[in-house]
């Protein structure tokens, strides 16, 4: 095997490197096979330091040997021996030196309904490189919230990774944009639902004004302006902020009071009482008359010069 007078000779064979880059960094080598009749086998050296090698590895009587478990973007120095039945052992080839791919990573964008984020899907990014990606709403919709690699960072609308030295995740999500609608009630009734109401964009929202026993609605407010007094409204297709504001009154009743000839009563006329109040009148003679008869809803109660209704309700 290259014997000269008993020595071994370097290695004649030129190492030929296919660099390939997969799961971790690795070398395809390759040589011319040696053609003395007593070779046993090869060994490849190598390390990070040129003529400084770690322990050889024996890859048998082979002309090809994939390194694998290679540190990405580090320079790495080559050599090989041949070595015989024997176990002689030639000298170093020569060495080659070569230095490993920085593999490129990928982010993977992804975008819920009703938006859209930009660049869209898995984006190749050099290593070390820096990489931004725009979140955008639809019309009416806004940014829910944006996860990077798993981890909320907030309803953001644009997020830059830095420094890439890994594969990363970006997932946006988005919502309807919302509308408050801010109900009120006065004394003696109210409105349902009572409190501020949460619509989405577009919607529908009723409600529903109920006056008390013995009350009625006095009048319904719709931002500040009136509508009547109804017992129902509806916002349709919600796209703001409102309020609506209830009033209430009292049922009132109505004592229509006269006199005839001869004298007077006192209040005369069509008298408006809340409900469940009372109320008096005095009957007074003209002079040389008297009170002949006094009737209450056309029923007598006799000559009174008074009468009160009570706690009326009709």
């Amino acid at each position: 095997m290259f014997r000269r007078g008993g020595t071994l000779v370097v290695l004649a064979s030129i190492l030929i490197l296919f660099p390939m880059v997969a799961f971790g960094a690795t070398v395809d080598l390759a040589w011319d096979a040696n053609t003395e009749p007593d070779l046993d086998g090869y060994r490849i050296y190598y390390g990070t330091a040129s003529g400084n090698y770690s322990p050889p590895i024996d890859v048998g009587n082979t002309t090809q040997h994939t390194l694998t478990g290679l540190n990405d973007g580090v320079t790495y120095y080559l050599a090989a021996t041949a070595y015989d039945v024997d176990g002689n052992e030639s000298a170093y080839s020569v060495e080659l030196g070569h230095t490993t791919a920085i593999p490129n990573n990928i982010i993977t964008a992804s975008a819920g309904a009703n938006g859209s984020i930009s660049p869209l899907g898995s984006v190749t990014v050099s290593h070390g490189s820096n990489q931004t990606f725009t979140i955008s709403a639809d019309t009416n919709y806004h940014v829910q919230d944006v996860l990077v690699n798993g981890v909320s960072v907030g309803a953001a609308t644009s997020y830059t990774f830095t420094n890439v030295t890994h594969n990363h995740t970006i997932q946006a999500s988005f919502a309807i944009n919302t509308h408050t609608i801010t109900p009120t009630a006065g004394a003696n009734g109210s409105i349902s639902p009572s409190a501020s109401v949460t619509v989405s964009h577009g919607s529908n929202q009723t409600f529903t004004i109920s006056a008390d026993a013995n009350y009625h609605v006095q009048n319904v407010l719709v931002d500040g302006t009136s509508v009547g007094a109804v017992s129902s409204y509806t916002y349709t297709n919600v796209a703001q902020n409102h309020t609506i504001q209830a009033s209430f009154a009292i049922d009132t009743h109505t004592i229509t009071a006269s006199a005839g000839e001869g004298g007077s009563i006192s209040p005369v006329g069509s008298i408006t009482v809340n409900h469940g109040s009372d109320r008096a009148f005095t009957m007074t003679p003209a002079e040389n008359h008297h009170i002949d008869d006094v009737l209450v809803a056309g029923t007598s109660v006799g000559a009174v010069a008074t009468y009160q209704f009570n706690n009326v309700s009709n």
